[in-house]
Order: C-alpha cells, then sequence, then structure tokens
C-alpha cells in the first residue's frame, strides 16, 4: 500500500515537473498540480485509515491555500537604491546566508 502511494507520489511529481519545464502558461500548470492534489487526496483517502486520511486530507488543503510572502520578501530586501529608494538594499549574499542562518538559530 504505502509502495503505491509513493509511486502515484513520484508520478505527480515527475508529472509537475514536466508540465512546469514545457508550458509556460499559468493556467495549464495550475490545472496540472490540481489534477495532482485531487489525485493525491482519492488515493490517501482510500489506502488510509480513516482517521489518518482526515488528517492528510486536511494538511493537503492547508497547504495548497497557504499564502507565501517568500519571494516579495527577497526583493524587497535585495532591490537596488534604482529599484526601490526606501529599501534595506541588502545584497542576495547576505540575505541568503546571514539572515538565514541567523533566523534558524534563533528559532
Amino acid at each position: 500500500e504505502v509502495c503505491i502511494l509513493c509511486l502515484i507520489m513520484f508520478v505527480g511529481t515527475l508529472t509537475l515537473t514536466g508540465l512546469g519545464i514545457a508550458f509556460e502558461s499559468v493556467v495549464v500548470n495550475a490545472i496540472g498540480a490540481l489534477v495532482v492534489a485531487v489525485v493525491m487526496l482519492v488515493a490517501f483517502t482510500l489506502v488510509l485509515k480513516p482517521i489518518i486520511a482526515k488528517a492528510n486530507a486536511y494538511f493537503l488543503i492547508q497547504n495548497c491555500l497557504m499564502f507565501s510572502t517568500s519571494g516579495a520578501s527577497f526583493y524587497f530586501f535585495t532591490d537596488t537604491k534604482e529599484q526601490y529608494k526606501e529599501g534595506p538594499h541588502f545584497s542576495t549574499f547576505f540575505y541568503t546566508s546571514v539572515l538565514g542562518v541567523g533566523g534558524a538559530a534563533c528559532s
């Protein structure tokens, strides 16, 4: 059972990777991601015990609806003076290494 689920996840990963490489359309990639998510949800619901399947469904839906600002944060902190005068203007190295290690050490 678990090996079949791993195989389904592997195929889903390959599918999304292939779509991302082959198509630049956001709509095509979004539809592909939605189809893969539904297939994963159905597969895990059918194979796992109901209590585990419900928890898995919750985490899948929560991650699908999560809003991330990490990309926007990167550009805000690393923009040059010409791009954004009021920004902190950190270097890419400083933002990714020093702030990343410092944040990990403090958490």
